[in-house]
């Protein structure tokens, strides 16, 4: 009987796709660790710095929010101003649209009286006519 001879070849681990699986998972969850600490570095330095007393005795936090409210005060001065400015030019307007409008209707009502004092006289004349024609 014969027997097969099996070459002398070390023996390898098949390496499917689970093991590829197994492997890139290790990798990714070093990875993320990796992240979630410099995140984590991050937001704590941040909460100290906006928590920390500062020379002053005031905390950046409080001190950026006094910046808001200042800047909201100026904001506000700068609106009155502005509003004010637009009031006098919105006033400005209305009174000159006012004159045009007043020296409209003055046109306008001139010219009707002269029209209807043109049909006044004209109707005169007819009526003069007439009565010629009649004989009164």
């Amino acid at each position: 009987m014969a027997t097969m001879a099996t070459p002398n070849r070390p023996r390898v681990r098949s390496r499917g796709p689970e093991s590829d699986r197994v492997d890139a998972g290790r990798g990714e969850g070093e990875y993320d660790l990796l992240t979630a600490a410099l995140l984590g570095a991050a937001v704590g330095a941040t909460v100290t710095y906006l928590l920390r007393r500062g020379p002053r005795g005031s905390s950046p936090l409080v001190a950026g929010a006094l910046g808001v409210v200042g800047g909201a005060r100026q904001g506000a001065r700068l609106l009155r101003r502005r509003r004010r400015a637009l009031d006098e030019r919105a006033r400005d307007a209305m009174h000159d649209a006012g004159e045009h409008l007043r020296d409209y209707l003055g046109r306008a009502r001139e010219t009707i009286d002269d029209v209807v004092d043109a049909e006044l006289r004209s109707l005169r004349k007819a009526i003069r006519h007439q009565r010629r024609r009649v004989g009164l």
